[in-house]
């Protein structure tokens, strides 16, 4: 059911003259933001060429401070971590500054000053490719960090009726579908 999100993030990803740099992918919790964001990092080899680093955190409503994603961006780039959020921002972006590179983020509850990460600007008109694609349950999250135009943003909806009927039939089984009584329960469910 998440195909069309898939191929969208995917999209923004390898397009070279995309207007923003920025793309926020948001809905309801448990419509599988988090599976896609996964998804899209697990296809690194997809886009991987056109970066000289993918990076991927996880950010965790009230438990995710600027120094919990500082750290997790110096662990996945391999270099020095310190405890003073400035010096870290400053090592992350001297690091970064002459990369291309995405920026994967899952589970934003709030908006996030990129500046005080120490990512880089994301000018589109630079030699260097720089992409940031998160999630969030929150329309108003994309709009705080950026995403004004309905291009910078895919909402993530519930599967269809028929689409859920599919996925929870290849789930269990369609065999035990024969008997008429348990297929008009599992309907119901």
């Amino acid at each position: 059911g998440m195909e069309g999100s898939y191929k969208k993030v995917l999209d923004f990803i390898k397009d070279n003259n995309a207007e923003s740099a920025l793309l926020g992918v948001w809905g309801m919790g448990g419509v599988g933001k988090t599976t896609l964001i996964n998804l899209v990092s697990d296809s690194r080899s997809k886009y991987h060429d056109d970066f000289a680093k993918v990076l991927f955190v996880q950010a965790v409503k009230g438990f995710t401070t600027v120094a919990d994603l500082q750290k997790a961006i110096a662990i996945s780039i391999a270099i020095p971590q310190i405890g003073n959020q400035i010096s870290q921002a400053n090592i992350i972006h001297n690091h970064l500054r002459d990369k291309s590179f995405l920026l994967l983020v899952d589970d934003l509850w709030e908006d996030l000053n990129l500046d005080e990460l120490g990512i880089p600007s994301l000018d589109v008109v630079q030699p260097h490719r720089r992409k940031v694609v998160f999630t969030t349950r929150s329309m108003c999250v994309c709009s705080k960090m950026g995403c004004c135009c309905p291009e910078d943003t895919i909402q993530m909806k519930c599967l269809s009726k028929q689409d859920a009927w599919n996925l929870f039939a290849q789930k269990v089984g369609s065999e035990i579908f024969d008997d008429k009584k348990i297929h008009n329960l599992a309907k119901e469910v």
